[in-house]
């Protein structure tokens, strides 16, 4: 088993400082209780629950053929496949493996490797259909999923991701596009390629533009944060389980690693703000251009592993402050 045992501490968790008071209350399988958050809905991935969850196959996240990667500033080298994604020891895996037969046998080119995508999604999408099931998506809430990233040093293109988008048909107007309807990156590692090295960023897309839909119209304006800081000693992700969270009210968004702040935004800065529900999705893909291709980088042929422990959702304790507030407050003072 490659995990820690369930509830103990990661670096910075609201559980560090409760074990010093009150051991018994970060041990066992149960979640920690967390200060203004109630526990709504989890997965601790005992088995892999088919009314929830959605793995993609035969998906490539976009036409992205081998023709245009050249000067495609998103094109991606990995073929989503259901076998790529599966539960084993208490633990979600999200395989990459380098199989050009495989890839050939689903009728893609251009590709080497196969790798897993995973949502919670009750209806799909365009691109990656499903029949309609439960799924799992909330608005408003705490969102946090324990995992252990691969190496960016190993494989220098892997691009892990935490992530959520809107229900659509949920969204106003339904099937509304992207930027539009919005996108929240909880985490996303781009390699080696990140400042410092192996960098984990967060993210909202969103726009008001009256055009709605594509990247011209998407005002995010690069990431929210990274972590660590500039200036810091790279952190290599793949070495121990971490926890990322995205508190999410009418008022602000926070994003955190191990407790520690990523980045966040707010409700001043972004109109409209997001209050549709949100589903999972993780995934593992590999940037074959643009914005993180490593020059020179010489892709691995082993496997690759991307392991999450569990996924939780919170809501929040009626009476507790904004985020907005909770956010000021640990900026301090100006």
């Amino acid at each position: 088993d490659l995990r820690r045992p369930r509830g103990t501490a990661d670096l910075g968790t609201f559980c560090t400082s409760l074990m010093l008071a009150i051991p018994s209350l970060c041990t066992g399988n149960s979640p920690p209780p967390l200060p203004k958050w109630t526990l709504h809905w989890s997965d601790e991935f005992d088995s892999l629950n088919s009314s929830v969850w959605s793995i993609a196959d035969n998906f490539t996240h976009g036409d992205y053929s081998a023709e245009a990667c050249a000067a495609n500033p998103r094109c991606e080298l990995e073929l989503y496949t259901r076998s790529s994604v599966y539960v084993s020891n208490g633990t979600l895996v999200l395989r990459t493996r380098h199989e050009p037969a495989t890839v050939r046998a689903y009728g893609a080119s251009g590709r080497n490797y196969t790798s897993g995508w995973i949502e919670s999604s009750a209806v799909g999408s365009p691109n990656s259909p499903h029949p309609a099931k439960a799924g799992f998506s909330q608005a408003f809430g705490r969102f946090e999923i324990r995992a252990k990233l691969p190496s960016g040093d190993a494989f220098p293109q892997i691009w892990p991701a935490l992530w959520m988008m809107p229900d659509r048909d949920k969204t106003d107007p339904v099937n509304e596009c992207w930027p539009a309807a919005g996108e929240i990156d909880i985490m996303e590692m781009w390699g080696s390629r990140g400042k410092p090295k192996n960098a984990v960023s967060c993210t909202y897309h969103w726009t008001n533009s009256s055009k709605r839909c594509g990247h011209g119209n998407d005002l995010a304006s690069g990431h929210l944060g990274s972590f660590p800081p500039l200036g810091s000693d790279p952190i290599d992700w793949s070495l121990d389980y971490h926890t990322w969270a995205l508190d999410w009210d009418a008022t602000a968004m926070i994003f955190t690693v191990d407790n520690q702040l990523i980045g966040s935004t707010n409700a001043t800065v972004v109109q409209p703000w997001p209050s549709t529900p949100f589903h999972f999705i993780f995934d593992t893909a590999i940037c074959g251009a643009g914005f993180c291709r490593v020059k020179g980088a010489v892709l691995p042929t082993n496997d690759t592993f991307f392991y999450i422990d569990y996924v939780r959702a919170y809501t929040r304790v009626s009476g507790a402050p904004t985020l907005a507030a909770e956010l000021a407050a640990r900026r301090g003072p100006g």
